[in-house]
């Protein structure tokens, strides 16, 4: 499992974990090592994740919650929202060009690439809008973009979004959503 997280101005290192991502190995492996030193060294940032079981167990939002780690609230069936999905699309495309012949070659494959792409192009990635647009189209469903950290939403352009079969919940985060345009947020 590979882990990273990316903003406008920064990203995390990418931790290769061994195996499947589970609450404990989220908490200990992921968390408490990186997500933790990295937001006390970026105050002003905030934690994106998805709504994967190890993301939302008691647990986890306990262990976030005492270390006054402020979480983004985020929508269920809305991963394609998530401009981790674009940055791991580019990572998957430069490795596969990379000739590796198990899993540690492949291992410090993505960790080269993942340390070779230019912060410019994560921030441009990072301020798509084009997968969030697709998304509130598609009330909240799976997009053609596929299947984790939110900044700038494309300050001054302004989007009419037809809402009429959205739920709830996805309206609420769609207002959040706009409402943020012009605030950076991570």
């Amino acid at each position: 499992m590979v882990w990273g997280g990316v903003s406008q101005r920064h990203r995390t290192e990418l931790v290769v974990i061994a195996g499947n991502l589970n609450t404990a190995s989220y908490r200990e492996d992921i968390l408490l090592p990186h997500v933790v030193p990295f937001l006390q060294a970026h105050p002003d940032m905030n934690l994106q994740h998805d709504n994967a079981t190890s993301h939302t167990a008691r647990s986890v939002r306990d262990f976030l919650q005492n270390r006054n780690v402020s979480v983004l609230p985020w929508p269920a069936k809305s991963p394609d929202l998530n401009p981790i999905e674009d940055v791991r699309d580019l990572l998957d495309r430069r490795v596969r060009a990379i000739p590796t012949r198990n899993v540690w070659e492949l291992s410090g494959a993505l960790v080269d690439e993942w340390g070779n792409i230019s912060q410019q192009e994560l921030a441009n990635l990072v301020q798509s809008m084009r997968r969030c647009i697709a998304v509130l189209n598609a009330a909240g469903g799976h997009t053609r973009y596929g299947l984790f950290i939110l900044t700038r939403l494309c300050s001054g352009t302004h989007y009419s979004i037809t809402v009429s079969h959205m739920s709830v919940e996805l309206l609420q985060f769609v207002s959040q959503l706009l409402n943020l345009i012009s605030i950076q947020i991570c």
